[in-house]
C-alpha cells in the first residue's frame, strides 16, 4: 500500500485518520519546530524578571488558572493573549516574550493560562478563558481598559469564541481551528473527548453572531494547507455575513515562526493590534 492510499474510511474532506491526523500536525512541516519553541522559555525570561510585571495572578481554584499581566498601570487598551497547543500542551509561562510588540506601544499585555485536556473538555476550558476576561475587568490595573484578544492556535479558536465578551473592543485569531469536527475525528480527540455536539457547540464557523467588534484573521502562509483552509473558511464567512474582518496572511511563515510578527514591535501582527486598539 502506498502512502497515498487510503488505509481506512474517509472521515474529513476525503481523509482517512491517518491522513486526517498528518494534516493537523502542525510541525510536520517545520523540521526545527522543537528548536524554535524551545528558545522561547529563554525569550521569555527577561520580560517575567520586568519590575512592571504581575505574575501568577489567580483568576479561578484550578493551578492552571492564572494571568501574567504586562506592562503599563495605566488606562490603556490591554492585549490579551490565549495560548495554543490543540487545548492540551503548553503554557502562558513560554509566550511571555510577546509582550514586546505591545508593550513597545504603550499597550498593556497579559497572557492567559487554562486547565488543559484530558482534565477538562472543551466546556470547561472555554469558561475558563470566559472567567480570564472577567478577572482581567475587575482587577486594580485592568479595570475599565478596553481589550483586544488574541490568540494562536487553540488560542485563535478560543479567541473566536470569546470575541463579544463585555470589554472587548477588536481581536485578533492566529491560525486557529474554527471547524472542530476535523478534530474529534482525529486522534487530538483522544485528550478532549469531545462528541459530535460539543464539537459543533464549539466551531465558531457555525455559529457566527450577529455583530462583533472587527477581528483580523491572520494565519502563516507555510503552514499545513488544512490549517491554512481553517482560518480561510472562517474569513470567509465572516466576510459573507457582513462582520468586520480583515485578512492577514503571512507570506513564508509557518505555524510557529509566525508568532515573532507577534513579538516585533514593527511587526504585521503587533500593528494589527495597535490598529484594533486604536478602534
Amino acid at each position: 500500500m502506498t502512502a497515498s492510499t487510503p488505509s481506512g474510511p474517509a472521515l474529513w474532506r476525503g481523509m482517512d485518520r491517518p491522513t486526517l491526523d498528518a494534516a493537523y500536525d502542525s510541525s510536520a512541516v517545520v523540521p526545527d519546530f522543537k528548536a524554535i519553541t524551545g528558545r522561547w522559555p529563554e525569550r521569555s525570561a527577561p520580560w517575567r524578571a520586568r519590575p512592571d510585571t504581575r505574575l501568577d495572578m489567580p483568576y479561578a481554584e484550578p493551578p492552571r488558572c492564572r494571568i501574567d499581566l504586562f506592562g503599563p498601570a495605566d488606562a490603556a487598551p490591554l492585549v490579551v493573549f490565549l495560548h495554543g497547543g490543540y487545548w492540551q500542551m503548553r503554557g502562558r509561562e513560554q509566550f511571555s516574550f510577546l509582550a514586546e510588540g505591545p508593550l513597545a506601544h504603550g499597550l498593556g499585555f497579559a497572557a492567559v493560562g487554562y486547565t488543559l485536556g484530558p482534565d477538562a473538555g472543551m466546556d470547561r476550558i472555554v469558561d475558563e478563558c470566559r472567567q480570564a476576561l472577567a478577572f482581567l475587568r475587575r482587577d486594580t490595573q485592568g479595570k475599565g481598559r478596553p481589550i483586544v484578544l488574541s490568540g494562536w492556535s487553540a488560542g485563535g479558536h478560543l479567541t473566536a469564541c470569546l470575541q463579544n465578551e463585555a470589554g472587548v473592543i477588536g481581536s485578533l485569531a492566529i491560525s486557529g481551528l474554527y471547524e472542530l469536527e476535523p478534530i474529534r475525528l482525529g486522534r487530538l480527540n483522544d485528550k478532549l473527548g469531545m462528541d459530535a455536539a460539543t464539537a459543533r457547540r464549539h466551531s465558531p464557523l457555525h455559529h457566527l453572531p450577529a455583530n462583533s467588534p472587527p477581528m483580523v484573521v491572520a494565519w502563516g502562509e507555510a503552514e499545513q494547507p488544512e490549517l491554512r483552509q481553517q482560518s480561510l473558511d472562517y474569513a470567509a464567512a465572516r466576510e459573507a455575513a457582513g462582520l468586520p474582518t480583515r485578512r492577514l496572511p503571512l507570506a513564508g511563515l509557518h505555524h510557529f515562526d509566525e508568532l515573532d510578527t507577534y513579538a516585533d514591535p514593527n511587526g504585521a501582527m503587533t500593528l494589527a493590534l495597535v490598529e484594533l486598539a486604536r478602534g
